[in-house]
């Protein structure tokens, strides 16, 4: 996968002032690395590499989006790494790895979690939508984790990594109509789902949020990505 991604030596969060550098230099062609996932992985859980979770080409701004290959999501409030583990794991949501922050401690854990796609999204509204949802179903996440270009800083430490974990359309979408059924204030839960559904910009049918799963072959074999 392609990626904008820039080492960190001094394996800390970058200043105020380093963070402009770097938003101006992270999509210029020197720091667009193709590496595979497992490298992507130390780099950014053990090594604390700053990077995107968008491939952008052409500057960092929002427009220049070309494709994801993952989605993100960070906490900082206080959930432990254990409860959101089992929490994701009952959703059939359980992410490809985690990495801690540099400020994260055993007492209060800070953390990124990040679902590797089996197919990689280039339409920016849909990699909006599905983040939009992931945010839905885990609400204690940092609330400004929706912008296609923003930065990332890496961690300290691989808390947990599974590989064969990838991102299961089905349980997403079905983990968020629960997550605003449960939320509601009021009875009219088809109302709530089809508000979410126009902010979003996710069909409904029959009072649900759309989604088609492509069957693919490969290699000989029929596989379902759950591609939407």
């Amino acid at each position: 996968m392609k990626v904008n991604i820039i080492t960190n030596s001094k394996k800390e969060k970058p200043s105020k002032k380093e963070y402009g550098i770097i938003q101006k230099t992270i999509c210029l062609e020197e720091n667009i690395k193709e590496i595979d996932f497992e490298t992507f992985v130390d780099l950014v859980g053990n090594n604390g590499a700053i990077w995107k979770s968008s491939f952008m080409e052409g500057g960092a701004k929002n427009i220049n989006f070309k494709c994801a290959y993952m989605l993100s999501l960070d906490f900082d409030n206080g959930i432990s790494i254990k409860d959101f583990l089992e929490n994701s794991k009952d959703l059939g949501l359980e992410p490809t790895f985690i990495y801690e922050t540099f400020s994260s401690t055993d007492d209060f854990n800070r953390f990124r979690a990040i679902w590797k796609l089996k197919v990689p999204i280039e339409i920016a509204q849909l990699k909006t939508a599905l983040q939009l949802m992931l945010m839905e179903v885990f609400s204690d996440c940092d609330k400004n984790c929706k912008d296609l270009s923003r930065l990332w800083v890496g961690g300290k430490n691989v808390a947990f990594y599974n590989p064969m974990n990838t991102l299961n359309i089905e349980n997403l979408r079905n983990s968020t109509i629960n997550s605003i059924n449960m939320n509601s204030t009021n009875d009219n839960n088809a109302r709530n789902i089809k508000s979410f559904c126009k902010k979003i910009g996710i069909n409904i049918y029959n009072k649900h949020p759309f989604i088609i799963k492509n069957d693919l072959k490969i290699d000989g074999f029929w596989a379902k990505p759950n591609n939407i």
